[in-house]
């Protein structure tokens, strides 16, 4: 049986934050276990996760700068050995998910972009760097449309 984890900050309503929901609810059982890991709050739609059995572990770290919790992150990762580790495409969670993933050994790193319009030098920058080197050390990326796709074969 295959183990999915999934890694967001927090699944409020939103686009992605609904595909999330339904991939869970519809994964085979029979091939699947998945887990869903929320650095933040649960959000609108973790709790309806929660509500309906989902396994959804929330409130992880504290803020962006709490190191102390992504080496207890990491060490959930170690321990718990997921198959795959799809991350939201939050700068936060792929920098994270994909150092944490990688050191602790997950065979497949994969996330779902669906926009990063940032502005902004600090944010024009973070898309720079995720787009550029983080996104390129992952094993897939599934995009939403082929413009965000053009986007990311010009970076």
């Amino acid at each position: 049986m295959k183990k999915i984890f999934f890694l967001n900050s927090t699944l409020n309503v939103g686009g992605a934050e609904k595909m999330i929901y339904e991939i869970v609810k519809r994964l085979d059982s029979s091939k699947f276990t998945s887990r869903i890991l929320c650095f933040y709050g649960p959000g609108k739609i973790g709790k309806k996760l929660i509500f309906e059995g989902a396994d959804l572990k929330h409130s992880i770290i504290k803020n962006k700068y709490d190191l102390l919790s992504i080496c207890r992150f990491f060490n959930l990762i170690k321990e718990e050995c997921p198959d795959i580790l799809c991350l939201e495409s939050s700068p936060l969670v792929l920098f994270w998910g994909l150092i944490c993933g990688r050191l602790a050994g997950v065979p497949g790193i994969v996330t779902f972009v669906h926009s990063m319009k940032m502005s902004g030098f600090w944010t024009g920058l973070k898309t720079y760097i995720v787009e550029r080197i983080v996104l390129s050390k992952l094993d897939r990326i599934a995009v939403a449309s082929n413009a965000k796709l053009e986007s990311l074969k010009r970076a």
